[in-house]
């Protein structure tokens, strides 16, 4: 492609809804509006700056991604639906979701420790692997495994 620039992640459009980026280095600082309409965010790896900052304002979202790094969290969203989609498989931290997550869906992710469900979530689907159940709160009243 000739001329082609690659646009900066922070002069995103704000009715974008979405966003597939092969690959990001650096951090992200918006210098625009939020990107509140972001239904599908499908990226390589997620940056904790990415989770933080661009998820921020969002209550619902698909995130799709070939690695979360172990420090990646969504804690400081205000996100109430997670659907989450590893290509390799991943493991969540315990205290990486938003402790206004209701539904969260998970494919290709693993749960092996307690507190990385919040006790706000009542639903929770796992596609791909199981999760020990000793891992769900009693908060969840919907499982599908």
């Amino acid at each position: 492609m000739r001329n082609y620039k690659q646009a900066s992640i922070s002069s995103l459009p704000s009715s974008l809804t979405s966003l597939y980026i092969s690959s990001f280095a650096g951090s992200y600082q918006p210098s625009c509006a939020t990107l509140k309409r972001l239904k599908k965010l499908s990226i390589r790896s997620i940056d904790p700056t990415l989770s933080t900052t661009l998820l921020t304002n969002l209550n619902r979202i698909k995130v799709s991604v070939s690695q979360l790094q172990g420090d990646t969290i969504f804690l400081n969203t205000s996100l109430e639906s997670l659907h989450l989609t590893c290509h390799q498989k991943c493991t969540l931290s315990a205290n990486s979701l938003p402790p206004t997550l209701k539904y969260l869906t998970l494919s290709n992710t693993d749960i092996q420790s307690n507190n990385v469900v919040p006790p706000s979530c009542t639903y929770l689907k796992s596609c791909n692997q199981d999760i020990n159940p000793q891992f769900i709160p009693q908060c969840v009243t919907y499982i599908k495994l």
